[in-house]
Parts: C-alpha cells; structure tokens; sequence
C-alpha cells in the first residue's frame, strides 16, 4: 500500500475520531446545563408551585359583615381610634395584606369618592361586582386592585395586590362570601335588604 493511500486512511480514521469525541461533549454539556437536577427539586414546572387561596376560615365582624378567607392568612382588627370607622381589619399573610374597611362618607357615589381620593384618583375602571347583595365596583392601579361601593352613608373599601394569583384569589373569596347581618330581611316596602340593630327595649 503506498504512502499516499496510508495517508489518506488516516486523515479519514482521524476524521471519525474528533467527530465522535466532538459529539460526546457537546451531548454531555447540553445535558449539564439543564434546570432539573436529580434530588435538587428543581425539576416541578414552576406553576404547579403557586399558592392557592381557598375559603377555609369566617370572620364575623362588630360593623355587621362577615366574609370567608384562606386559613394560611392571619384576621387582625387594625381600626384606627377615628369615629369615622367603623372598622378596618388587615388580613396579611408574609409582607402583603388586604385591608377590609367600613366608613363613613358623605359621598353618595362611589365614583365620586374615587376622584377626591388623594390615594386612588388615577385607578382605573376594573369591573363590577356584588358586595353583600350590593353593586359595587373594582378599580385597579399597577399593583392594587380595589372594590368599593357606599351605601347608606358608609364606604365599604378592599384594597389588596394586583398579583393574579393568590390574592387576588383571596379578595375574589372574601367579595364572594361577604355578607351583611340581617340581609334577608326587607323593609315594608319591599326594597333593598337592610342591616337591622338591636334596639333598646323600655319597659
């Protein structure tokens, strides 16, 4: 066999040398850089680790309401020492919350109220809802979304992240669940449902 063909045998033995061990590395560090890895948990899909808000837990407030929330969330009465409140309470689970609060107003419209609000005056218009059997309306910033609605002189306002996840599930169960004591009675009427205190009894 002469020199040439020797040469050229092995150039091409060579050839499928490098491209094997070529192969191999590529195949081996494309498999080293993926996310999973056994035994780092890393390997659920990342939405399957999202929180979820369920209706576990009722609170029952002194204003007159009630409303379901999530177990893993923690109920504390924040109202301030103001005769305007009548209530606000903090449902906060880690460093977020929803504020529930229950106030006077001399607002008969909720839009209204919305505009004078130095806190809200540029949120938008997010949809509509019922609260307790009452119209009400959600608007929305970049990150809180907020329902309110007024009625007979008292704003009632819940304010919570605009996360589209587990708060925003939480406020959407606390507005599904909202109740006003007495609400299945009416006045004589037949108008809308009241709320009804005990009156004192004079003998």
């Amino acid at each position: 066999m002469s020199k040439k063909k020797k040469l050229i045998i092995l150039l091409a033995v060579s050839g499928v040398l490098i491209g094997s061990l070529v192969g191999v590395f590529l195949f081996m560090r494309g498999k080293s850089i993926k996310p999973e890895k056994e035994g780092s948990g890393l390997s659920l899909p990342i939405f399957e680790n999202k929180q979820k808000a369920s209706a576990d837990e009722e609170y029952t407030d002194e204003a007159g309401f009630s409303f379901k929330y999530p177990k893993s969330v923690k109920v504390t009465d924040s109202t301030p020492d103001d005769d305007s409140y009548y209530t606000l309470l903090t449902l906060s689970k880690s460093d977020k919350n929803i504020l529930i609060s229950a106030m006077d107003t001399k607002e008969t419209k909720i839009e209204n109220w919305m505009k004078k609000s130095t806190k809200y005056s540029d949120a938008s218009l997010y949809g509509a809802v019922t609260l307790g059997g009452i119209s009400a309306k959600q608007y929305s910033t970049e990150d809180v979304l907020i329902t309110a609605t007024i009625d007979k002189g008292v704003l009632y306002l819940i304010e919570g992240p605009k996360d589209g996840d587990f708060w925003e599930d939480t406020q959407a169960i606390v507005i599904e669940s909202f109740a006003f004591a007495g609400t299945q009675k009416k006045t004589e009427s037949g108008g809308s449902p009241i709320i009804y205190e005990e009156e004192e009894v004079v003998e």
